[in-house]
């Protein structure tokens, strides 16, 4: 995984790869990083929306989001045993 992206595609272009959804407004952005806010789609029971996640893994220990670190990657060889994540 990227440590960084950019997302500069104009409304219109994300509305039409995304479906009929809303978008919210989008201004460029040209060095989105880990604990930022970022554009995200998910699927909710069949339905779609346009939301706009911090990025990072939350493990689910932790008691104040807005105080923690927030790794964005997790090894596939040690997953299962990392006390992050093996729950």
């Amino acid at each position: 995984m990227c440590g960084r992206y950019s997302l500069d595609v104009p409304r219109e272009i994300v509305m039409g790869i995304a479906g009929p959804i809303d978008v919210p407004a989008l201004e460029p952005r040209y060095n989105i990083a880990p604990g930022q806010k970022c554009l995200v789609f998910r699927d909710l029971e069949g339905d779609r929306e346009a939301s706009f996640p911090t990025w990072g893994l939350l493990p689910r220990f932790v008691a104040d989001p807005a105080k923690t670190f927030r790794p964005i990657n997790a090894r596939a060889e040690t997953v299962a045993v990392n006390g992050m994540f093996k729950h």
